[in-house]
């Protein structure tokens, strides 16, 4: 009895019969085909329940109620908006459709969880291409319990989506250095392309593809002169986009400067660990998709990883060592340096803190050298790493699934308390503005007039909307500081303050107590206002105020 390699099944030599062209003739068993995808196949539908687990529990964060607030625009207004956010359109339009279809936490959310457990598919998929039986259920099982993957297919942006087609694109890109037939091209082509219409790193996704295509080529099957019209066909569809983008994108977006080499390198050196341990929760700036975390848990997290990484290649033989020094193994190798290192680069350049969220991407391919690696172990001492990785993982998975993330707000709560206890003549007095303008949108049928702008960080002043605007989105330019007025503080924010609020009956102020302006708005409102109630929402304390009496409001 044999194993087929590619496919787990066995088989059994046909007896031999004198004369006959089909004496030992391999026979497929169907039975054993249909065994070998069970395990793939229970991994896959763990990796869609974890995923849709309590999708819908906890409140959008502001990413995810601008993309949905964007993707809602007529397509018009839809295509400058996000071109002056900085992002091509493509999953906006898919959003455009989509979010028009239903509402809701659960439904917005969908998408990026259909592409994360496509991401676990096409792991399966890849490693079949490229590695051992083994070595790509590792890697499937660690990739249905990756924290990092987990998170961004419950998150309504873009991200999960982008770390599909691109997956997608390099499962069609090794079929295309295998095989070489149109239909193969066909498909690499055409998701590189959606790549690029959906994330502006995507000129990276294909440099990097150049040396694992020619490590992986296959000279007497795929043709070097498709490959050539294919990179050439996305050089020129790439080209026209970044000129299209740059053309309609806020100026700032595309600076580019000199890198900050210490954050290039502790983003190097923590980004392997953050793709597979997780990591994004906190950092300096208390802003989710960083790549450093600050808490017990996530460093903890990160340790044991880093740990697990090294005994893995300590544990491994010098013979299969050399094993995972073929072909296979470097091309993934080289790939996966291209996904993260170029975005922490460009990063850097672009004056910006590294987050997982910009090489997302990486970590499939990442995922798929982890099961390479813990196969080449001696199969006792990898079931048992595999194992404890494994856990590690699912505990730390649970523990973010069950978190209230104290970071991005709960403006669900915020909007429906508003909802609740409005009356004709209120005002929602917001800082920063944008945020609650997207959170009404989706939260509120019949919101209060929005007014407000935009806390100057650091310090106790106001970037003042002027009344009678409101805040129109990235195209606008006041939160990007394209025609924003001078910051107000002191005399002049009362000033702006009294005049936004007249013929106001009451006020729900929406403001952080972390921005320094905070105090001063409250002490301004003071004058006129009184404290009616306060809601300690996370993130966004929620404040109503009536007038004084003989205040004239």
């Amino acid at each position: 009895m044999k194993e087929i390699p590619e496919t787990g099944a066995s088989f059994k030599h046909a007896p031999a019969e004198p004369g006959s062209r089909w004496a030992g003739v391999p026979v497929i068993r169907g039975r054993g085909h249909v065994a070998a995808l069970v395990p793939p196949g229970l991994i896959i539908l763990l990796a869609a329940t974890v995923r849709i687990f309590r999708i819908g529990h906890w409140s959008l964060w502001y990413d995810e109620l601008y993309t949905v607030w964007a993707s809602r625009l007529p397509l018009k207004s839809l295509l400058k908006e996000v071109m002056a956010s900085g992002h091509p359109p493509l999953y906006y339009l898919a959003g455009h459709v989509w979010f028009g279809l239903a509402s809701g936490g659960v439904w917005v959310r969908l998408v990026s969880w259909g592409s994360g457990v496509g991401i676990v598919v096409l792991v399966y998929l890849i490693g079949r291409q490229l590695l051992s039986r083994s070595a790509r259920l590792w890697a499937t099982a660690l990739a249905a319990l990756s924290p990092v993957l987990i998170w961004y297919s419950r998150d309504a942006t873009s991200y999960s989506w982008v770390a599909f087609l691109s997956t997608l694109s390099f499962y069609f890109l090794i079929r295309s250095a295998k095989n070489g037939g149109w239909l193969d091209w066909t498909g690499f082509t055409l998701t590189a392309v959606a790549v690029s219409l959906s994330y502006y790193f995507a000129p990276i996704l294909i440099i990097s593809g150049w040396p694992a295509y020619w490590i992986l080529r296959n000279r007497q099957t795929s043709s070097a002169r498709r490959w050539l019209g294919s990179q050439a066909g996305l050089v020129l569809t790439n080209a026209a986009l970044m000129l299209t983008v740059r053309s309609g994108t806020a100026p700032h977006w595309l600076v580019i400067t000199k890198p900050d080499l210490a954050s290039l390198f502790k983003g190097a050196v923590e980004a392997p660990l953050t793709l597979t341990g997780g990591g994004w929760i906190a950092d300096d700036l208390n802003y989710k998709g960083a790549v450093f975390g600050q808490s017990f848990a996530v460093m903890s997290v990160l340790v044991l990883t880093a740990v697990a990484a090294i005994l893995a290649f300590m544990m491994v033989p010098r013979g299969m060592r050399r094993r995972l020094g073929n072909r296979q193994f470097l091309a993934l190798a080289i790939y996966v340096f291209g996904l993260v290192g170029g975005p922490l680069l460009l990063e850097t350049m672009l004056a910006r803190l590294p987050t997982v969220r910009y090489y997302l991407w990486g970590a499939p391919i990442l995922l798929l050298l982890a099961g390479a690696l813990i196969a080449a172990i001696p199969r006792k001492t990898s079931l048992v790493l595999g194992c404890a990785v494994l856990a590690a993982f699912a505990g730390f998975s649970i523990y973010e699934m069950n978190w209230n993330d104290n970071l991005d707000g709960n403006w669900r709560s915020v909007m429906a308390t508003i909802s609740a206890g409005e009356h004709p003549g209120d005002v929602m007095l917001c800082l920063p503005v944008h945020m609650c303008t997207v959170a009404s949108s989706f939260y509120q049928s019949n919101p209060p007039p929005i007014v407000g702008g935009f806390p100057l960080i650091g310090a106790a002043a106001v970037y003042p909307l002027p009344k009678g605007v409101t805040w129109g989105g990235y195209l606008s330019g006041y939160y990007t500081g394209m025609g924003r007025p001078p910051a107000l503080s002191g005399p002049a924010l009362d000033q702006w303050l009294s005049t936004l609020l007249a013929g106001a009956r009451r006020v729900w102020l929406i403001s952080s107590d972390n921005d320094a302006s905070s105090p001063q708005v409250m002490q301004d409102l003071k004058e006129h206002w009184r404290l009616e109630h306060k809601w300690q929402y996370t993130s966004q304390p929620l404040r109503l105020y009536g007038p004084k009496p003989g205040s004239g409001h």
